[in-house]
């Protein structure tokens, strides 16, 4: 009988986040960018601008140069804003 190779350690990272599986890996298995609270966000991510989360429409228009009034809130989750043109 042939002897059996030794149990791998689970502890031991078969992929790392550089590798094309490890970036599938991330998160929650869905793919990539889905991770609606990244590490370091302060707060809930209800609107996105880039890769920047934000709990309030005011926080997130602010940072593209808007006032509420001004901003346009697009069908997404977390929403997306933009300025009204």
């Amino acid at each position: 009988m042939a002897a059996c190779a030794a149990t791998p350690d689970p502890s031991t990272p078969t992929a790392s986040p550089s590798d094309a599986l490890g970036k599938q890996l991330q998160g929650n298995g869905q793919g990539p960018d889905v991770n609606l609270n990244p590490p370091g966000a302060t707060g809930p991510c209800e609107f996105k601008v880039a890769n920047e989360c934000f709990a309030t429409a005011e926080a997130a228009c602010k940072s593209i140069g808007c006032e509420l009034a001004t901003c346009e809130q697009l069908e997404s989750y977390p929403a997306q804003v933009q300025c009204k043109k």
